[in-house]
């Protein structure tokens, strides 16, 4: 083991473990030590990767079909009253659609969902 020590008032204290802050060999052991972990890391990555793309989450999914169709019902919509009733809904809809299709959090969703977003399909 490397001998590491410090020096406080111009006295030497002898250490009895660890390498010298600052030092040339420090970055080098801490690298070999860590690589082990790197290694044991990569296995773990390797034991649990179970495909290339993770499944798309359900109610991400109900809520993009839900924009799809409100995006039909707006277009074909001839009342203005109605349509801006649709498109409030719409808004609602893309601030909740706003998380990933994987880490859709429908408890957060559910928070963020105002009493406006009640209209009807």
């Amino acid at each position: 083991m490397a001998k590491a020590g410090y020096v406080e008032e111009w006295k030497y204290h002898n250490t009895y473990s660890g390498t010298p802050q600052g030092g040339i060999v420090s970055p080098i052991l801490a690298n070999i030590y860590l690589h082990e972990l790197d290694c044991y890391v990569e296995a773990l990555i390797a034991d649990f990767t179970k495909g290339e793309v993770r499944s798309v989450n359900r109610e991400w999914k109900k809520i993009s079909s839900k924009a799809s169709r409100l995006n039909k019902d707006i277009k074909q919509e001839v009342d203005q009253e109605a349509r801006s009733k649709l498109l409030e809904h719409k808004k609602d809809l893309l601030r909740l659609k706003g998380c990933t299709k994987t880490t859709f959090d429908p408890l957060r969703a559910a928070s963020n969902l105002t009493a406006k977003a009640s209209c009807a399909r």
